[in-house]
């Protein structure tokens, strides 16, 4: 005989495995599951017409249970199943007539069996037996057909395990099984239960690689598992890093695993054709004895796709928000956010086309493409006019439908749209669509709506600058037409007062028109100073100048001018309705210097106050406060009047606007005056504010940088 033969017999007939041979014969001839019926589901699942369950010793198979099977016990060395109990691996033959497999005896050839697919039976830690299929034609075995019987097997040994624990068998049964084999049997059955129930993916190999155990949910990632070794693995599978380079062979986290690295959250790609990608982590470490001696290796599979595609299509959207958000050029923008759109999805190309002018024609504004490395490179497929006029038209993304080219070619085009009217369109190449329509469909509508945003913040921004500019010439248009005029009333005004024979009553009314055309000329020359501050053409000529004296003697003047409004009473109609003017005071500490135009920045003074102490009843007070905080001068004009309301406050320092109380109130003004005190303070450098006070009134606050 020779040495395959004596390999064969000795596996055949060693003494625990025939011990466990016997066991398994007893235990399955006192089984009450219908194994019969059991043998026709794997026939069926297996789509053949012969399905068997078997058993062996050294010499002769036992047929337990058959489907499409007519003959009865017969020599182990003419079955197929020897193989399976020698290699104590599964055995599929697509062709007995095919060279290199192994030799199949004349009994198979005279049953008419052409093609054969066994899996081994276990008890006791030794293959007892087979659970198989035949067919009469050659063929080839699916993988759905093979998980089949291999998971029949499983069954089977599961139950041998269960009858074993459950019935008590005379000692003289047991020959050589010792504690120790039943607990290895028992444990096997529950290994297997076990990874069938789990939901994460196991896999193991022995320490030379060849894979030797993985359940259902490793089959779902892996497609189709057999018991291979890592030579035989090359081309077979479809494993990339996570930014889509090929794993080789020893990268693949289980070689890396049985090399004695210890894997924790390691990623990888399952990438196939026709199929979105899939993303995992693996967990996995070398197994080793007692001894030291490597066993093999065991990992553990997570599939984590759904947070991967959702942390990296956030990011994306996230870094095109914050790109736009800076307000770049439309060709810059358009540049980085197509990079960003590239770098995510992994495709090779992407056009943004903006509508040029009032009609409907499209410009390519922006380009980016991605090299293999991941890099940007210059070498453009042609442009996707076409599907991007298609997106244009439609209004609606649209998805390329022609997949007969190769190569990187238009696929998505989505419109970018304002509130009436698509403004441009974002085109998308790719070679592979790696990601789920659906998927891809939310993230490039979301960036095509920030750069709509974009677009329509942009075309505000110059409608409100072209706007303004329109504002400040036909201001100055209007204060130089208006101006003259006025210079005309006032001084014709000023000589018929200075007439001693006028009228009393003619002089009442002259005094009138005199203070309203006074007020007109301020109003005209606070619109007047405005744009000159906006369009930058208004200087102030800053000296070195003492703000503490500037503040008292603006306070002293206000204090004139409260004794004079308490004097004449309801009379002066700067107050009539609200009694006399309120008290004022300052707390001014000396010797406070910065570099201001004095004039204008004593206007500033005068504003505060006066506004103080027209929205301030005569009940309250007003306090004016000078200091210093680090190397700034903080002047702050507090009252106890009316307050601003907190809707009001962001338009306080609008033009023209006036608050709801003040209006209601019947409180003359112009609502100017904070506008232009802001351009004041800001052209020397400093701020105005208005601050949160818990307390009624107002407190604004004026901070200058020291000289």
């Amino acid at each position: 005989m020779d040495s395959e033969g004596e390999a064969s017999v000795s596996v055949l007939g060693r003494p625990s495995r025939l011990a466990a041979v016997e066991q398994a014969r007893l235990l399955l001839s006192a089984s009450p599951v219908p194994l019969d019926r059991l043998a026709r589901l794997v026939a069926v699942g297996g789509h053949a017409p012969i399905g068997a369950i078997t058993l062996l010793d050294a010499h002769r198979e036992y047929l337990v249970a058959g489907h499409g099977v007519h003959r009865g016990d017969q020599p182990a060395s003419a079955s197929l199943c020897q193989y399976v109990i020698n290699a104590d691996l599964p055995l599929v033959i697509e062709d007995v007539d095919r060279p290199g497999g192994p030799p199949v005896p004349d009994a198979v050839r005279a049953a008419g069996v052409a093609s054969y697919a066994g899996y081994p039976v276990y008890l006791a830690g030794a293959a007892v037996g087979v659970v198989c299929v035949a067919d009469q034609a050659p063929r080839r075995w699916t993988t759905v057909e093979l998980n089949a019987v291999g998971d029949a097997a499983s069954v089977v040994t599961a139950m041998l395990a269960e009858h074993e624990a459950a019935h008590e068998i005379a000692p003289a049964a047991w020959f050589e099984f010792d504690p120790a084999m039943r607990d290895a049997t028992r444990g096997r059955a529950f290994l297997n239960a076990l990874l069938g129930s789990l939901d994460t993916a196991v896999v193991a190999c022995d320490e030379n690689g060849r894979l030797i155990l993985f359940n259902r949910q490793m089959r779902k990632i892996s497609g189709e598992l057999d018991y291979t070794t890592p030579d035989q693995w090359p081309g077979r599978h479809n494993t990339y890093h996570s930014d889509g380079r090929p794993m080789r062979t020893e990268e693949l986290p289980l070689m890396r695993a049985l090399n004695g690295e210890h894997l924790q959250s390691a990623r990888m790609l399952i990438r196939s054709d026709g199929e979105p990608d899939r993303y995992y982590l693996c967990n996995g470490r070398q197994l080793r004895s007692d001894d030291g001696e490597v066993l093999g290796a065991v990992m553990a599979v997570h599939e984590v796709t759904e947070m991967v595609r959702s942390s990296r299509f956030k990011d994306c959207e996230v870094a095109v928000a914050r790109v736009l958000e800076g307000d770049p050029p439309p060709n810059e923008a358009g540049g980085e956010v197509l990079d960003l759109v590239v770098g995510t999805l992994g495709w090779p190309w992407a056009e943004l086309w903006l509508c040029e002018g009032k009609g409907n024609d499209l410009r390519r504004c922006a380009t980016a493409s991605l090299s293999p490395e991941g890099h940007a490179t210059g070498n453009p497929p042609a442009p996707g006019h076409a599907l991007a006029r298609s997106a244009f038209e439609r209004g609606r993304l649209v998805w390329a439908r022609d997949d007969s080219a190769t190569g990187p070619r238009p696929t998505l085009a989505v419109p970018i749209r304002s509130a009436e009217r698509v403004l441009g369109v974002l085109t998308l190449f790719a070679d592979r669509v790696g990601d789920p329509p659906e998927h891809l469909e939310r993230l490039v509508t979301g960036v095509a709506a920030h750069i709509g945003m974009y677009l329509e913040r942009r075309r505000v921004a110059e409608l409100t600058q072209a706007l303004a500019h329109s504002k400040d010439e036909y201001i100055g248009l209007v204060g130089h037409e208006m101006r003259t005029p006025l210079t005309s009333i006032c001084a014709y005004t000023d000589l018929v007062l200075e007439d001693p024979e006028l009228d009393d009553d003619l002089r009442g009314m002259l005094a009138v028109v005199q203070r309203n055309a006074g007020t007109l000329r301020g109003i005209i020359a606070n619109l007047l100073d405005l744009a000159a501050y906006d369009s930058g053409q208004a200087r102030v000529q800053l000296n070195p100048t003492d703000v503490a004296d500037l503040v008292r003697t603006a306070v002293e003047a206000a204090v004139a001018r409260t004794a004079a409004a308490r004097a004449a009473g309801p009379i002066d109609d700067t107050w009539t309705g609200r009694g006399a003017p309120p008290a004022i005071t300052a707390e001014i500490d000396a010797g406070i210097r910065v570099d201001a135009d004095a004039p204008r920045l004593r206007q500033v003074v005068d504003i505060l106050i006066g506004n103080a102490l027209t929205y301030t009843p005569g009940t309250g007070s007003v306090v004016v406060r000078l200091g210093t905080a680090g190397r700034q001068a903080v002047l702050d004009v507090v009252d106890t009047g009316i307050g601003i309301p907190p809707n009001e406050r962001p338009k306080l320092f609008g033009r023209f606007f006036r608050g709801r109380a003040a209006k209601g109130a019947g409180v003359p003004g112009s609502g100017l005056g904070l506008a232009i005190s802001r351009a004041i303070v800001e052209a020397h450098e400093g701020t105005l504010e208005l601050l949160d006070r818990p307390a009624p009134g107002s407190t604004f606050r004026v901070r200058l940088p020291l000289a």
